[in-house]
């Protein structure tokens, strides 16, 4: 068996840059987030003042990446005694410190970011349902991150037009990555009523009485056998939180191929209902 091509990177140079750009850049490089070792230093707190490996050096994209950032020991807040380096320049208890002062460090980068946290477009993944919360959207676990945050970034936008036309293609446009067209007071089949006057024809499906005021089509620009059954059910759950309670929608996909004639998918007895045939045309109505 042939053996995987690994994914090469050349190593940007970071130093000069504070930390938090030092990680953005490399994340935007392909690397994973660097180590960082504190390192005594009469720079700029925050500053980075080595890395490894080197500046363009060509390494492994999962390859290790450390930066050693400029930063005050705390063994400066204890007496001059302590302070002092052992006869080779070594100092233990600076280096012991280094622990406890990556440890505080984590905390306070932490309550740096507290405004972060409430940003749909930065907060970390895990917070995405938190912070859906708070706009009463409940997040499938199935959906892509970006999809996630986009709908809670239009969230409190969306239900000022909640029960809308506007609203219903703007929230299935970010879920399908396509532009849905809503066509109100419509219906694709005319139908008819047993104890009225109607007629029978190619095109007609037993249905309730349908009334055009409460009704639409959901048109989507896509193929049906390019929809998944569970893709189906999801933009079922969406309209249906979105639409007006006591309205009834048709759901459209694209047209394969133009049909010479309806085909028969139902019959009662020896009656046979004409639809369009299912491969060419897949309509569903809740």
């Amino acid at each position: 068996m042939r053996e995987r091509r690994r994914k090469t990177l050349k190593m940007p140079e970071v130093i000069g840059l504070t930390e938090r750009d030092a990680q953005v850049m490399l994340a935007n490089q392909g690397f994973r987030s660097a180590r960082v070792r504190f390192v005594r230093s009469y720079e700029t707190v925050g500053e980075v003042i080595g890395q490894t490996p080197m500046q363009g050096q060509i390494v492994d994209a999962s390859a290790d990446v450390e930066i050693r950032v400029a930063q005050r020991s705390f063994v400066r807040f204890l007496p001059q005694i302590y302070q002092q380096d052992d006869a080779l320049g070594q100092h233990f208890l600076r280096e012991y410190l280094w622990v406890f002062q990556h440890l505080f460090a984590s905390i306070t980068d932490s309550l740096e970011d507290t405004h972060t946290f409430y940003d749909p477009r930065e907060t970390r993944e895990d917070f995405l349902p938190w912070l859906a919360s708070w706009v009463a959207l409940t997040l499938d676990v199935d959906w892509e991150e970006s999809k996630k945050r986009k709908l809670i970034r239009s969230a409190a936008e969306n239900y000022r037009r909640r029960g809308t036309r506007k609203a219903i293609e703007d929230v299935l446009h970010i879920f399908l990555d396509k532009q849905v067209r809503i066509e109100e007071n419509a219906w694709p089949y005319p139908g008819f009523c047993i104890g009225v006057t109607s007629s029978i024809g190619e095109d007609s499906i037993v249905l309730p009485k349908i009334d055009l005021d409460h009704c639409f089509m959901v048109h989507i620009p896509i193929a049906p056998d390019e929809i998944t059954e569970e893709m189906v059910v999801k933009v079922h759950n969406i309209i249906n939180l979105e639409k007006p309670a006591h309205t009834m929608y048709f759901l459209q996909f694209q047209l394969l191929e133009k049909r010479a004639a309806p085909q028969v998918f139902m019959q009662i007895g020896v009656s046979s209902l004409g639809v369009p045939d299912l491969r060419y045309d897949r309509g569903l109505s809740e």
